[in-house]
């Protein structure tokens, strides 16, 4: 499909996924009824059997709403296929007035569903829109499958799993290279890495894609065979948090960003201060991947090391 085909404009691929989008709203639509409530198994005891299909079937229609606004051109999606558990959504405009493009791939339990309250795209949003000069152009990026399964140790074996990475790596690596086709001259590149998203951002590395900067928002460990490029300038931003613990207590792999010399480090207090308890905080793993007022310290930090050339 032109809409998820590397190498095609991006401006193109927008417009072929906003007809995707439509197919898939009038499926999702035509085939998707809202679950009747039945009395008889509310009185037999069992709400819970209601509740789930009624929770299923509004996630179902939260997509249709979200899809409806790459139909009207308010959201660009780049690629989207849920077959191949793909969504690429664009922030800004891609062209020649950009002078940086990031790619940002979201972290640990990221799926489609993710994308619709516009949480997994706080970030590169805020980058794109606190540019004084417009100049930045953003991908949220989803092109694979992501550690998102449904049970804990699921995830968390996909996670800590070199096959994972090794297999959704390229995939990456060969998204980057369309983003370079219609990169302006003199233009950088910046890969952001949330959780497990910079253990894909760092395997494309090794599957031999380049960034001119790459930045860990409470990275996990690199994928074996990574090494620092040297012509890559690599950041690490993060709270006190769960993963850093497991990390520095070699429970998630040995190679991570605060640990690496490549990578410029940076370590702020969160909201709850610095006590035992923000050592194994799952709340500070995710503030450093989010856009509010708590976590401006950080966004500065990281929009002036974008912008540092």
């Amino acid at each position: 499909m032109a809409g998820n085909t590397n190498g095609i404009p991006f401006e193109d691929r927008v417009g072929a996924n906003a007809i995707n989008a439509q197919h898939r709203i009038d499926w999702l639509r035509s085939s998707d009824p809202e679950p009747e409530f039945n009395p008889l198994i509310m009185a037999a005891g069992y709400p819970q059997m209601y509740a789930k299909e009624h929770e299923a079937w509004a996630a179902r229609q939260a997509g249709a709403d979200y899809l409806q606004k790459a139909v009207d051109g308010k959201t660009k999606l780049v690629a989207y296929d849920p077959e191949r558990s793909s969504i690429v959504e664009m922030i800004g405009d891609y062209d020649a007035d950009t002078t940086t493009v990031v790619t940002y791939v979201p972290g640990t339990r990221t799926n489609e569903q993710s994308f619709y309250g516009g949480g997994r795209q706080s970030v590169a949003k805020w980058l794109v829109d606190s540019d004084p000069a417009r100049g930045t152009a953003a991908f949220v990026y989803k092109g694979s499958e992501f550690p998102d399964g449904a049970f804990a140790e699921a995830f968390f074996d996909e996670a800590k799993s070199d096959d994972f990475v090794a297999a959704t790596a390229p995939v990456l690596r060969d998204f980057q290279a369309a983003v370079e086709l219609e990169k302006p001259a003199g233009a950088q590149t910046v890969a952001i890495g949330h959780s497990w998203g910079l253990r894909n951002v760092t395997g494309s590395e090794v599957a031999g894609a380049h960034y001119d900067k790459v930045i860990a928002l409470s990275g996990a460990a690199m994928p074996p065979g990574w090494t620092a490029d040297p012509g890559t300038q690599y950041f690490s931003y993060t709270y006190p948090d769960i993963l850093l613990t497991a990390e520095r207590s070699g429970v998630v792999g040995d190679n991570y960003p605060m640990k690496e010399p490549a990578f410029e480090k940076h370590v702020y207090t969160p909201p709850g201060g610095t006590g035992w308890q923000e050592a194994y905080s799952i709340d500070n793993h995710s503030l450093i991947a989010t856009a509010g007022p708590f976590n401006e310290p950080a966004l500065d930090d990281i929009r002036k090391g974008i912008r540092a050339r």
